[in-house]
């Protein structure tokens, strides 16, 4: 429509300029430069829109772009762009997406690809362990697509039974100390029907082996195993067979509490408590011997570590003068090689060119005959007649 338009005015403008048009030529004339002064701010907004899309620094300019043409170029070059991303272009990728309105051209192509970003992000997070970011990028990722993410469901499973390991383990080291309640609300939290039965495994042989010297740390596990498992009435015979064991126990008075109903003591007829006893002196750190304490010991440490520093200095002479006798004697070939070309001299006889003193010429292995490198490559046999040796010494 914009097309036949302006060529519309166009024509209009045109038979103005003839005297064709009368009293039109102002308005058509203004008309066309409008029209024109559009088009070329719609490109200019195009091509700074794509300009920000390739520098990944936003799209200011996409709000002013009103042709299905230019939309169609700046969705391109953001899918274009942010094909092949570093770790740290990501969030300014993230937000270029984001900036483009959902209305545009290719916008299921895009939010594959910001879906495609945040799923790289999160598997970062995940690799470095850090976790609410990564169930924080999972969450947009899903968002974004629609539909759940299989990786971010794999990625949990395996974070769930991670930290269901962890708990595990934190069950067996309280069990390890001895702790009854403790440890029966450690295990509590494990949710894994095998560590699960493990761990109960675990505690009931323990508190089995100190029924006799720690009944209420047994009567206590014992007490709180679970009763899905298969032990279960091993259990309750153990509980029922240390009930009357634990309760023959007298409460420690230091350990008893006062309930705040109670009454308060009498202060007149109260007993005077008891003096704290002292505490015991904390045992002394063994004092570590000092190897380099006696003189003998220095003296021995100082010459040890000369003598080293010699026998290295001496390595490293000695490894100095061979590469210099090396040196040369490689000068030496050298000179007695150019010194013979120079005086015989020398010719290939494939290209005729004299040898270069500065190259080293390949000899034949049945004559002897001397060739460039690149004539023996290209020739592939001797030179000499009769010769005919495809060897080169």
């Amino acid at each position: 429509m914009k097309r036949v338009l302006f060529v519309g005015l166009a024509f209009v403008a045109a038979c103005d300029s003839r005297g064709m048009g009368g009293g039109w030529s102002a308005g058509s004339q203004s008309a066309v430069e409008q029209v024109a002064e559009a088009r070329k701010r719609e490109r200019a907004n195009i091509k700074a829109a794509i300009v920000a899309v390739g520098r990944l620094e936003g799209t200011p300019q996409v709000t002013e772009i009103k042709s299905k043409r230019g939309r169609r170029a700046v969705a391109d070059r953001a899918l274009q762009r942010t094909a092949t991303l570093k770790a740290k272009d990501r969030e300014r990728a993230i937000a270029t997406l984001l900036s483009i309105p959902a209305d545009w051209p290719r916008a299921k192509e895009r939010r594959h690809r910001l879906r495609g970003i945040v799923v790289a992000i999160a598997q970062s997070d995940f690799a470095k362990k850090r976790f609410d970011a990564f169930e924080n990028r999972c969450t947009e990722a899903e968002v974004v697509g629609r539909s759940k993410v299989a990786w971010c469901v794999v990625a949990r499973k395996r974070l769930a039974e991670r930290q269901d390991k962890a708990r595990m383990k934190d069950a067996l080291s309280v069990l390890k100390n001895g702790e009854g309640a403790l440890f029966v609300d450690a295990a509590a939290r494990v949710e894994g029907k095998q560590r699960v039965a493990i761990v109960w495994a675990k505690a009931l042989r323990f508190a089995k082996s100190i029924e006799k010297t720690a009944p209420k740390t047994a009567f206590a596990i014992a007490r709180g195993y679970p009763p899905h498992l298969k032990d279960v009435h091993s259990a309750k015979k153990l509980a029922e067979r240390l009930r009357p064991l634990v309760k023959a126990i007298p409460v420690p008075t230091e350990l008893a509490t006062v309930s705040p109903l109670s009454p308060a003591p009498d202060p007149v007829s109260a007993t005077a408590p008891a003096a704290a006893p002292t505490p015991a002196p904390a045992p002394a750190k063994p004092v570590r011997a000092n190897l380099l304490a006696s003189p003998v010991a220095q003296v021995a440490f100082i010459g040890g570590f000369a003598a080293l520093t010699m026998g290295a200095a001496l390595l490293v002479r000695r490894t100095r003068a061979r590469r210099a006798a090396s040196r040369l004697a490689q000068e030496e070939e050298f000179a007695v090689r150019s010194f013979t070309l120079a005086a015989n001299h020398a010719r290939c006889l494939v290209c005729g060119r004299d040898f270069d003193l500065n190259a080293r010429p390949v000899n034949c292995a049945r004559c002897g005959t001397a060739h460039h490198i690149e004539c023996w490559d290209y020739n592939r046999v001797c030179a000499i007649y009769a010769c005919d040796s495809r060897n080169a010494a």
